[in-house]
């Protein structure tokens, strides 16, 4: 072990201690005999540390330094800090003192608290016992002299002390009394012959002054329910008898018991009704809110309702008398009946015009309802609901008014119904009739007339589920009755002249349907956004209205299908214009093309045979109409002359005739439609201006990216087509084109 450590040493004289430590082990010392060994050993150990040494202070100097300045500051800090943890201890008893002391005023302070509070409440009560007694002295005073609302003053005072009394009681959990038993006891007789005394000032009372004055006297009495109650009963026996000369004056009327300008009508009995009413609101809200309290506004309006029920279902009863609307149901239903089942018609079928009074007479009715009704909602949902009342909105529909104007809104909607499909059925038969004048019908006139009457009428129920009922019926009536009719012009059993002007007649008619269509929409849409107030009622209405642009979309797509049909007549004419075309040369020389300036061979006398053909149309159809058959005629025309073309070959000249001839062409339709046409000769032009290329190189500068605004409605293959028809273009030059 000595000569392994001997070796190592010399080989590494850079070492570290836990080599060292390795290297010369206990068992190694132990085994030494030589002093020179040992000695050798121990200064190598001693050389050891001090190199150990030298690398300790490299490594750990800087910090050690710093460390000890540390210490050295710590070991200074305790004195530092022994005068402060002296006063801090002086500190924490002065604190806990003054807790003490704290603890001790507080306790005081509490007890000069509820000793102050006792104080102020027995100078209450003593202030109460005064008061009791001056009210006590004074009631009697008060009520010899008849001085009744003093009297009540003083009462409430009292009932107010009482009251109090009582709260006292309860929260001190013992009795505490103000007056003797006996004196109480004569204070609640005083107080019983009082309200016994107003009662019967109230009832007796002859005027409205003198009732609205006895009647706010029950509030302080403590009854202040059963002044509400005397008042209200009081307003509503005004309104009664009021109500009473109204129904009897309308009873006088219809029985002609009456000079003939003094009579009236149902509508006008009960307008005056609504009118009546919405007039005892309006004065008798702020009194009652005044003097009984904004929250029993809602009893009033109640208990006025109530008495509008009583006489508004008699006058509507009086108007089914007066025009005997259940006796004419029976008769509508009986025709319907026959009707469905295609039955003859034994019983004489009511005439519409016989319905056109009951009819208004009933939108009327429904209007006024209606306005009443948002009168008092109006006026109810600005008072504040208490307790479990009912909501007035809920009452107005529970009502004898609300039930009555139901079932006549559900006569109306028959009888309306009634009245449109009767008054179509005629003004279709009246055109039947009229051969004078095919091309111009009045049909549509007529009926739309009587649709929009209809129509209008159930608006002005200002009811909007009888608007979306007449509005689906009119469409019925559009999808049925008016497309059926006009869809049988084309087949008539007539001339085949008379026939075709039948036909253009009903071409006419569906474009004149689907523009009244569009006006009666655009009326209707405006009329339901100045009636109807409330957002539910207008988009329920303005939904219906939709089905309006549907039923529009079915009479446009009968007429795009019947002008094609009448574009379909005229093709064997535009087949033989057509000829012209083909039958003209393109392969011209400079000489041949001067020459057609003079003598044209083809667009002169193509545009004079058109114009022969269209002035047929011109007059018969309308001027839209019109329009749209041109442009049919020329979807027939263009692709035509596009074959025609492409079956063609072309020199410079040739191409510059055609393009001069596609100008005048233009030019010619320009003066047949205000639409433009342009979309139709989009692809000819371009063919034209491919013709007139200098070059077939020259394609590129309008090609692609090249193009600018330009829209190419011809594909790439259809360009090399047209470009081969020019004689002098290279076809090599043209298959490189990419």
């Amino acid at each position: 072990p000595v000569l392994m450590a001997t070796q190592s040493s010399e080989t590494s004289p850079s070492f570290s201690f836990e080599q060292s430590m390795l290297e010369i082990s206990t068992s190694g010392v132990q085994q030494l005999t030589n002093i020179s060994d040992m000695e050798r050993i121990l200064q190598e150990t001693l050389m050891r540390e001090k190199e150990l040494t030298k690398q300790l202070k490299v490594h750990t100097g800087p910090k050690l330094t710093e460390l000890e300045t540390k210490l050295e500051k710590l070991e200074v800090l305790p004195t530092k800090l022994r005068p402060v943890f002296s006063q801090v201890r002086d500190l924490a008893e002065t604190v806990d003192d003054t807790c003490v002391l704290a603890e001790k005023v507080s306790s005081k302070v509490k007890a000069l608290d509820r000793t102050r509070h006792r104080l102020q409440q027995t100078q209450k009560r003593v202030e109460d016992i005064i008061e009791v007694q001056n009210c006590v002295a004074g009631i009697d005073n008060a009520m010899e002299s008849q001085d009744w609302e003093k009297s009540c003053n003083l009462f409430k005072r009292y009932l107010s002390i009482v009251e109090q009394e009582k709260q006292a009681s309860a929260e001190a959990h013992q009795r505490i009394q103000i007056l003797e038993d006996a004196s109480a006891r004569q204070l609640q007789e005083k107080l019983e012959k009082l309200q016994n005394i107003i009662r019967s000032k109230a009832e007796n009372a002859s005027s409205e002054e003198e009732v609205i004055r006895f009647c706010q006297l029950f509030t302080p009495l403590g009854i202040a329910d059963q002044g509400l109650k005397k008042y209200i009963q009081y307003v509503r026996s005004k309104l009664k008898d009021e109500a009473d000369d109204l129904y009897r004056l309308l009873r006088r009327s219809i029985d002609g018991k009456i000079a003939e300008d003094k009579r009236i009508s149902c509508t006008d009995a009960i307008t005056s009704l609504f009118e009546t009413v919405a007039n005892y609101a309006q004065e008798q809200i702020p009194l009652v809110g005044q003097y009984f309290g904004e929250e029993n506004v809602i009893v009033l309006l109640k208990e006025l309702q109530q008495q509008c029920d009583v006489h508004a279902p008699k006058m509507l009863d009086r108007f089914q008398e007066q025009f005997s609307i259940g006796d004419t149901m029976k008769k509508i239903q009986t025709a319907l009946k026959q009707t469905t089942r295609h039955g003859a018609e034994n019983q004489a079928r009511p005439a519409a015009t016989e319905l056109e009074e009951i009819l208004d007479g009933m939108a009327a009715l429904s209007q006024r309802a209606e306005l009443y009704n948002r009168f008092m909602q109006n006026k109810a949902s600005s008072i504040k609901q208490v307790g479990d009342k009912k909501p007035l909105t809920r009452l107005l529909h529970e009502s004898m008014l609300d039930h009555s104007m139901h079932s006549l809104l559900d006569q109306y909607i028959i009888m309306e119904h009634y009245y449109m499909e009767e008054s179509v059925k005629k003004a279709i038969q009246l055109n039947s009739q009229n051969v004078a004048n095919i091309l111009h019908s009045e049909l549509v006139d007529h009926v739309f007339f009587v649709l929009r009457r209809c129509f209008n009428r159930s608006l002005y129920t200002y009811n909007s589920n009888a608007v979306c009922v007449m509005s689906n019926y009119i469409n019925q009536c559009l999808s049925l009755q008016l497309k059926d009719e006009l869809s049988n012009f084309q087949s008539s059993s007539q001339s085949e002249a008379n026939t075709l002007k039948k036909f253009i007649g009903s071409v006419n008619s569906l474009f004149q349907s689907t523009e009244n269509m569009k006006l009666l929409k655009a009326e209707a849409e405006k009329e339901v956004l100045r009636i109807f107030i409330r957002e539910s009622n207008r988009q329920q209405v303005l939904i219906r209205l939709e089905e309006f642009v549907e039923t529009s979309r079915e009479f446009k797509a009968l007429l795009d299908k019947n002008l094609s049909q009448l574009t379909s007549t005229v093709q064997p004419t535009l087949r033989s214009l057509m000829d012209r075309f083909r039958s003209c040369s393109y392969e011209l020389n400079e000489y041949q093309f001067a020459e057609n300036e003079i003598n044209d061979p083809f667009v002169m006398g193509f545009i004079e045979e058109l114009n022969e053909m269209f002035d047929k149309y011109r007059d018969q159809l309308v001027t839209e109409n019109f329009e749209s058959f041109v442009h049919l005629c020329l979807k027939v025309i263009g692709p035509q002359m596009e074959k025609t073309i492409l079956q063609k070959q072309f020199t410079q000249f040739g191409a510059l005739q055609l393009d001069k001839d596609l100008r005048m062409l233009i030019s010619y339709f320009s003066t047949l439609s205000q639409r433009t046409i342009r979309g139709e000769f989009a692809r000819l032009t371009q063919m034209a201006s491919l013709l007139n290329l200098e070059n077939v190189s020259e394609v590129l500068d309008y090609w692609g990216e090249n193009s600018g605004q330009m829209t190419w409605r011809l594909a790439p293959s259809e360009v090399h087509r047209v470009l081969s028809r020019r004689m002098d273009f290279s076809g090599e030059e043209i298959a490189a084109l990419k």
